[in-house]
């Protein structure tokens, strides 16, 4: 699982002690990444502060991409915390929860237990007596719409693919074609705008 470092399934057995608190340093887990997925439904918002583009043509995962250095996330600074006013990705802020999706569509929590939010000293005990805590199932709510967002965006990716919308692109320096910059897969503008009517009316619906 990306990002999660020690994922395990949520339960009173094993958990019921622990809880989370808010760490010094709360984005210090993705401080080296240079993409994080996104879901359909927010990508108007992540755009305002990222490029978008596409993890590949045949299965692709829209993401947001916060740096082309190496090892070395821009949004977030030494301090650990996330630039002041750019858009958090939902990937991100339901750390260090998760879901793993089974058979029939039936999920289970995940909890990173390598994350420095998860505390045996919590602020928030994720069980209260035999039952997850108040603030525990917002956040499993929470898991649950992202990934029912998550599987709306793959019907949204493979629309694209089948519409061969998906092109492989590059980024060069400016006034030096040959000094690539990175490759990636994006929107090919020329056939989008080629779309009928009634196909890119439906795009937009969704």
């Amino acid at each position: 699982m990306y990002l999660y470092s020690q994922p395990e399934f949520l339960n009173r057995e094993d958990h019921g002690s622990l809880g989370w608190r808010a760490p010094e340093k709360p984005f210090e887990f993705a401080a080296t990444i240079n993409s994080v997925p996104l879901v359909a439904s927010e990508m108007s918002a992540a755009q305002k502060n990222y490029p978008v583009v596409f993890s590949s043509k045949e299965d692709a995962v829209p993401l947001a991409v916060v740096s082309i250095l190496k090892d070395r996330n821009m949004f977030v600074g030494d301090n650990g915390q996330w630039e002041a006013g750019a858009y958090i990705p939902s990937y991100l802020r339901r750390h260090p929860f998760a879901t793993a999706v089974g058979p029939d569509d039936q999920f289970a929590i995940v909890i990173d237990r390598a994350s420095a939010a998860i505390s045996e000293d919590p602020e928030t005990p994720f069980f209260d007596g035999d039952a997850v805590s108040e603030q525990t199932q917002s956040m499993i709510d929470f898991c649950g719409r992202f990934d029912a967002e998550r599987r709306r965006t793959k019907e949204f990716s493979h629309r694209l693919a089948e519409l061969d919308l998906l092109a492989d692109q590059q980024v060069t320096a400016p006034g030096d074609d040959s000094q690539r910059i990175a490759s990636y897969v994006g929107i090919n503008v020329e056939k989008l705008n080629g779309l009928a009517p009634d196909i890119l009316q439906e795009l937009h619906q969704n």
